[in-house]
């Protein structure tokens, strides 16, 4: 049985639960595979293919999706437990993830994004007008 690569982004519209009914449905041999709808890029990381193009229309998640897919893991690892001990964040921790919340939405930093997604009501990253 192949294994999936499952995003750490719990974004709508998720395929991974799909890959096993999709992926048979492309050809073997892929030169140009365009993510259209990209999200959390769940498609795009487990299809092989030649090149792969990363769309995504909320800049928001494509800039979340190139920095995850781009960065050294450990450094990476290093900036978000940082950001934790810095927050105290944990269970039960809804002030301090409010403090996060009011942080990200001042400065749209990106690793904030990602840290508010892991403690956030169903680690799902959700926007609303404001």
């Amino acid at each position: 049985m192949q294994e999936f690569i499952k995003s750490p982004l719990n974004y709508e519209g998720n395929k991974f639960k799909l890959l096993p009914q999709l992926l048979p449905l492309f050809p073997q041999n892929i030169d140009t595979f365009v993510d259209l709808f990209g999200g959390s890029f769940t498609v795009g990381m487990n299809i092989k293919a030649d090149k792969i193009i990363y769309n995504e229309f909320d800049t928001r998640i494509y800039d979340l999706v190139k920095l995850l897919s781009t960065c050294d893991y450990e450094s990476m690892q290093t900036l978000i437990m940082e950001i934790i001990d810095y927050y105290k964040l944990g269970k039960n921790t809804k002030e301090e993830y409010m403090k996060l919340r009011d942080n990200y939405n001042n400065t749209k930093e990106t690793l904030l994004l990602f840290v508010l997604s892991a403690f956030s009501f169903n680690y799902q990253i959700r926007f609303n007008s404001k």
